[in-house]
């Protein structure tokens, strides 16, 4: 702490020098600025106008904070009211041919087209429709702008309205491929098409096409054709003082007023058509603007003039207005301001002499104000540091007396030291604990070892049966590496009715569970085995094991012995096929192709039969014994040990596949098995 005695007065020292510095730059380039400001303010507010004024106000008058605005808005919500209450009207009348309390036979007054013929149906089908012809008659009555309403059906008849006896349908005209037929079907709800509208047309159309559903099929459609002649003198209307017109969401112009030629540039760009393809720039902006199908407002200049342009969305049928003003109409009131802007560019000049003076005396004391302030920061400043510097010993302290435990303080003004600290705090403790984890876990290795080997002990049968005219032998390896081999299980036993079962499995997975999960199978085969087939038994095992196998797969081969005819029944469900080698020398491996038990609800598995004879000897292993952990097979070398040893006993020919392991240098994996079953001669 001695090397920091003298911090704190240096640090005050440095605090007044930094602080003088920059308040006498700050002063000389202040008052500079304030003259020579006080000249461009002067000839900036002289300069002004009424047109430079209001334009810029209009950049920023874009939040429906305009009076053109809440038009374009008034006027989109008037005109989306309108198709409103076509749509509903359309969809009123589509549900009600839907649920079908429309239908009965009555009077026919509507106009009828039929081109499809039904001759199936005894019944006229046209005479199910006047419910709803009626209906769509009543509605037209009540809403004159209806001009004509439809109801086409799929199964090829339609009815109109007014019946016009007029109309001569084409012998082959279809209604079903009328465009807004087909755009209605392929949307599956309402939609709105234009009739190509101009401004040159007096009956101005759109059509208003729902489908109708019965179930999930395709009944029909029904459609209005509307006039919106309404909506084109309303805009009309407007065309006094601003341009309106009517815009779809792919930036076509569907309607505008009558223009006169010479209003450049809108007779070019409303008889072009076209926001999107339009040649001028601002118009293209505007497009973009639209798109979004949000009202708001744009300033454009178009032919060197400004106009402001408001715009709002008919969101029933996904059009927008357009409404463009002159810049000029909104800039009048400006003008009556001029002259009182010119007086208040005196008055801020005059102000801004007066600011100069009374500047000077504030520096002064800002001077004042700042050289006290910094020399009270840096000493507080100095007396934190050494506050840190003192935590970060302590810290120190404890740690070299191996209290990990606490952090070291975050806060203090050495941060990147205290970080530092901290990296070596965590990382010595880090290291202690893994030190302890490490002696702990090999602590439960060992007595997971020592479990393992006892529990793969406690599942094997403690003796075998001795049944006349058969030797049977079997070894458990217990020495070796731990591994997936240590999870095996084998089985000799003899039913109530002296039959002798067979059994050998192995639990593809390691710890406790798979343990238990081979003794609840070898229970399970123990069990089943006096009251089922080979077959069943695994099959109900399977059906067991798959409702709690945790994901490890169980092989099993499994015999039934019949002692007195020697007829072997066997299922081999994912096991390694044991062989059979006969007094001849002859050697058969006996595979079975069935699945693992546990792996799926049902298996079918397929026993085979064959019959034993005198000599024969069966060899079922599990797959520690011929790969020993090592990656080295050998299963050939077991095999031909049997062959040329198959005149010994069950127990002398696991003495002699006991030696030849040995012989070859390798220790099989702990809970490896070898199960041997001979026949001898019948006594």
């Amino acid at each position: 702490m001695a090397d920091l005695g003298g911090l704190r007065t240096k640090l005050v020292v440095l605090a007044v020098l930094a602080s003088l510095l920059p308040l006498c730059i700050a002063s000389f380039v202040t008052l500079q600025e304030l003259n020579r400001s006080a000249a461009e303010v002067s000839d900036f507010l002289y300069q002004l106008n009424s047109t430079t004024m209001n334009h810029s106000a209009l950049s920023f008058a874009t939040s429906n904070d305009t009076d053109q605005e809440q038009l374009a808005l008034a006027k989109a919500a008037q005109y989306d009211a309108f198709f409103q209450s076509k749509e509903w009207q359309n969809r009123m009348l589509a549900e009600a041919v839907s649920s079908g309390r429309l239908e009965r036979n009555c009077s026919m007054t509507a106009g009828t087209y039929t081109w499809k013929v039904n001759t199936t149906s005894a019944t006229d089908p046209l005479s199910a429709l006047c419910g709803p012809a009626g209906a769509m008659q009543r509605i037209m009555d009540m809403d004159k702008t209806i001009g004509r309403g439809y109801l086409v059906t799929e199964a090829g008849q339609m009815i109109y309205w007014p019946a016009d006896t007029k109309i001569s349908w084409p012998s082959n005209y279809d209604p079903t491929k009328e465009s807004w037929y087909d755009e209605a079907r392929r949307a599956g709800q309402t939609i709105w098409l234009d009739q190509g509208l101009t401004s040159t047309r007096e009956g101005l159309n759109v059509v208003c096409a729902t489908p109708v559903y019965r179930g999930i099929y395709l009944f029909g459609v029904v459609a209005s054709e509307s006039s919106v002649s309404s909506i084109y003198a309303d805009l009309s209307g407007l065309r006094g003082r601003a341009y309106p017109f009517v815009v779809d969401k792919e930036g076509s112009i569907v309607m505008f007023p009558k223009i006169r030629r010479g209003d450049a540039p809108w007779d070019d760009l409303l008889i072009s058509g076209s926001l999107r393809s339009s040649a001028l720039t601002g118009m293209k902006e505007l497009y973009q603007d639209i798109k979004g199908r949000l009202p708001g407002a744009k300033v454009v200049s178009l032919g060197g003039k400004d106009w402001y342009i408001a715009h709002a969305p008919i969101k029933t049928v996904g059009w927008t207005l357009v409404i463009a003003f002159p810049a000029e109409e909104m800039l009048l009131p400006a003008s009556f301001i001029e002259s009182g802007v010119r007086q208040a560019a005196r008055q801020a000049t005059s102000g801004l002499d007066q600011s100069a003076d009374r500047l000077k005396v504030t520096l002064i004391l800002l001077t004042l104000v700042f050289v006290t302030s910094f020399a009270g920061l840096a000493y507080l400043l100095s007396a934190r540091i050494e506050s840190s510097a003192a935590s970060l010993s302590g810290s120190a302290r404890r740690m070299a007396h191996g209290e990990l435990g606490a952090r070291v303080d975050q806060g203090s003004q050495l941060p990147d030291l205290a970080r530092s600290m901290e990296e070596m705090r965590e990382g010595l403790r880090s290291h202690l604990d893994r030190s302890c984890s490490e002696a702990m876990e090999t602590g439960r290795q060992s007595r997971d070892r020592e479990l393992s080997i006892q529990l793969g002990r406690d599942i094997q049968p403690s003796r075998l049966p001795v049944v006349d005219n058969y030797q049977t032998a079997a070894r458990l390896v217990e020495g070796g590496d731990i591994g997936p081999a240590a999870r095996s299980f084998y089985d000799l036993m003899e039913t109530e009715d002296g039959r002798l079962v067979l059994s050998i499995g192995q639990v593809s997975g390691e710890g406790a569970l798979a343990l238990a999960l081979a003794a609840t199978t070898r229970a399970l085969l123990r069990a089943l085995s006096p009251v089922c087939a080979p077959a069943e038994v695994l099959r109900q095992t399977n059906l067991r094991l798959s409702e709690g196998a945790a994901g490890m797969p169980v092989s099993c081969f499994y015999a039934m012995i019949d002692p007195e005819s020697r007829d072997m029944e066997y299922v081999n469900c994912g096991h390694l096929p044991p062989f059979l080698v006969g007094p001849d020398g002859s050697v058969d491996t006996l595979s079975g192709g069935g699945m693992a038990l546990g792996l799926i609800d049902r298996i079918d598995p397929q026993p085979v039969v064959l019959r034993l004879q005198e000599g024969d000897v069966l060899v079922a292993y599990t797959d520690g014994l011929i790969d020993g952990g090592r990656g080295r097979p050998d299963l050939e070398k077991l095999i031909e040990v049997i062959r040329e040893k198959r005149h010994l006993s069950a127990a002398e020919l696991i003495d002699a596949a006991d030696r030849e392991i040995v012989k070859r240098g390798r220790q099989p994996a702990q809970g490896s098995i070898i199960l041997i079953l001979k026949a001898t001669e019948k006594s």
